[in-house]
């Protein structure tokens, strides 16, 4: 007769309702945990572990993951918007602008010249140098500097 000896590794368990200890093999328990199937005590009391599953909590950050993606993608979508429609309007400002100063109206005072030129180089020299942007030259034109308003 021969004899065979197996060696294993048991993992210690006590059940929740009757609290008696008993042993699991490791491998085994290894994959209950992982696919939380059902076993029992013993005495016959049904149990499993609970939480997610290894492939629940990949799927899981799989989908944060591409909500993130998305969200981002959606952000930098509204960005772009916000800066083509910043775009138009200053182009809109610039050309309204140049529309006024070729029809004869002093961007600075908003009144009418004929020679608006000639005007703009006795009375407002410097002008167009100064001013590098739409907003600096909205704050130029005050209304101490406007005739027809008021």
């Amino acid at each position: 007769m021969n004899t065979t000896y197996v060696y294993t590794t048991l993992t210690h368990i006590s059940c929740y309702s009757c609290g008696i200890v008993f042993g699991i093999e490791s491998g085994h328990n290894n994959r209950l945990r992982e696919n939380h199937e059902n076993f029992y005590c013993p005495n016959g009391h049904i149990q499993h572990y609970t939480g997610k599953t290894k492939a629940e909590e990949r799927a899981e950050v799989a989908e944060r993951n591409a909500e993130w993606c998305r969200q981002r993608a959606e952000s930098a979508q509204r960005e772009a918007t916000i800066q083509t429609h910043r775009a138009r309007g200053l182009k809109a400002a610039k050309t309204r602008l140049q529309n006024r100063i070729k029809k004869g109206v002093c961007p600075a005072c908003n009144r009418y010249f004929d020679k608006l030129h000639r005007h703009m180089a006795g009375q407002h020299a410097g002008y167009g140098e100064s001013v590098s942007t739409l907003s600096e030259l909205r704050s130029n034109d005050s209304p101490t500097n406007n005739p027809n308003q008021g």
